[in-house]
């Protein structure tokens, strides 16, 4: 009788460990949603979306929330080391099969139009993923 309830128990604790990790992966999904919701720059909607890399997603973010973006810009609040017209130009090709266009502004830098801007967050807000 002893050896029939003993798998009993440990299939309880087993239950009992499951339900509780799973109270915990809830909670940290909560926090993972409120984290977002306060950083607020919309970078996990563009990572849905387009798929970037870390680098030129946060090239397309500051794209986003510029008038206009400077290769010394981009290599200074970046971080970026190389030549910042490459990133321009993967970023480029990267958000091509969308239609968005990355323009530059000779002396002031790289850009998105008013009109490019309302395209990126309407297929954003779409929920349309990678091309």
């Amino acid at each position: 009788m002893v050896t029939r309830n003993r798998p009993r128990g440990e299939l309880s604790r087993a239950l009992k460990l499951i339900a509780a990790q799973n109270r915990q992966i809830e909670a940290l999904r909560t926090q993972v949603q409120r984290l977002r919701a306060a950083r607020g720059d919309g970078s996990d909607e563009l990572w849905e979306t387009f798929r970037l890399s870390p680098f030129l997603l946060r090239l397309l973010v500051l794209l986003e929330r510029s008038e206009y973006v400077s290769p010394d810009a981009i290599a200074k609040e970046l971080g970026f080391n190389s030549d910042p017209r490459i990133a321009v130009l993967r970023l480029r090709r990267k958000v091509a099969p969308w239609g968005v266009k990355i323009e530059v502004a000779r002396g002031l830098g790289y850009y998105l139009s008013p009109e490019e801007k309302k395209r990126l967050r309407s297929i954003v807000r779409s929920g349309v993923r990678t091309a």
